[in-house]
């Protein structure tokens, strides 16, 4: 598992959480700020809750990284608290 806890700009409350081709089965729930590799195969999941249950009150941010092309319409479905979602140019379907 990846986390940034350390991060100087970080505040003591933020827990970032950076989603790899090898760490898909898991995601902290108490993660705010979320970044997905592009190793990352969205291909069939409909949302984050789908693929890993409920529970991410917390997300206020999440950032996709270069070269994932596709995500899902309802991808961010019962994240409540999410204020900004970064996509890069090399998505070409939602």
């Amino acid at each position: 598992m990846d986390t940034n806890e350390d991060n100087e700009s970080s505040s003591p409350n933020q827990m970032t959480f950076i989603l790899n081709g090898q760490n898909t089965n898991e995601i902290p729930r108490d993660v705010t700020h979320l970044i997905v590799h592009s190793s990352v195969d969205w291909t069939g999941w409909p949302s984050l809750t789908y693929r890993f249950g409920a529970g991410f009150e917390r997300l206020v941010a999440v950032t996709l990284q270069n070269g994932i092309k596709k995500i899902g319409k309802c991808a961010f479905t019962d994240c409540e608290s999410l204020l900004e979602v970064s996509i890069p140019i090399t998505v070409k379907v939602i």
